[in-house]
């Protein structure tokens, strides 16, 4: 059976173009699973773990407890040690970019089709709406 350090390294792109240039400055973009926000994701015996957060730990060492990985390139398929710093939730959340389509339908983002939560957060009135229709015709037991 390979090692799992051999297995994570082989699910990554790199393009000879790259290797003969500066490695450092380009995403190193992973090919294996992703989750439902897009990050990578690397299956280990018991769970699975962000590719970028093992990709950082093999290269520069353990991520601080607390603490998070912001990409600096804002790719997050890049598994890039040297594209990733390590900051607070807070210091990562503000230096996000906001998202500008729902993450259901891929809807943009406008005041016509945008409403706001209590606490601030955004949804989609689109998205909002076609769940709500789905889960009153659940409850009905009509099929849509």
């Amino acid at each position: 059976m390979r090692d799992w350090r051999t297995r994570f390294w082989s699910k990554m792109s790199m393009d000879i173009n790259m290797v003969r240039m500066d490695v450092e400055t380009f995403c190193w973009e992973w090919k294996g699973l992703y989750d439902h926000d897009g990050y990578g994701k690397f299956r280990t015996k018991n769970s699975y773990i962000g590719a970028h957060r093992i990709a950082y730990e093999l290269v520069r060492g353990k991520i601080p407890e607390g603490m998070e990985l912001n990409h600096i390139c804002r790719n997050r398929k890049c598994v890039n040690p040297n594209h990733l710093e390590v900051v607070t939730h807070q210091e990562n959340m503000a230096k996000g970019i906001p998202r500008l389509c729902c993450k259901y339908g891929g809807h943009i983002f406008i005041p016509e089709n945008t409403g706001y939560n209590k606490d601030g957060s955004r949804y989609c009135k689109v998205c909002h709406n076609k769940r709500g229709r789905e889960r009153i015709a659940r409850l009905k037991g009509v099929v849509i």
